[in-house]
């Protein structure tokens, strides 16, 4: 018959293993990702990151947001139709 994984054998060396050579592993994957964020958060942001110019923020003087944003209303409804089969 096959070992159990419920032995107490078995949960001895994946202890082992998780202890051994996974969190070594992982711990440095977390720092080598929190090094990289922390990098990210320190440098300055520049203009362009700093404004916020979403998708509706097109030419307020000719009147295109309204247009803009029934074509965004038309095209979720089209991509939902085809999505979901309605």
């Amino acid at each position: 018959m096959a070992r159990s994984l419920r032995s107490n054998v078995a949960q001895a060396n994946k202890k082992k293993l998780r202890e051994n050579t996974f969190h070594p592993y992982e711990a440095a994957r977390l720092e080598r990702l929190s090094a990289k964020q922390k990098k990210i958060a320190d440098q300055p942001k520049s203009e362009d990151e700093s404004k916020d110019a979403g998708p509706d923020d097109v030419d307020m003087a000719e009147g295109q947001p309204e247009d803009n944003v029934s074509a965004k209303r038309v095209w979720n409804k089209l991509t939902l139709c085809r999505r979901f089969g309605s």
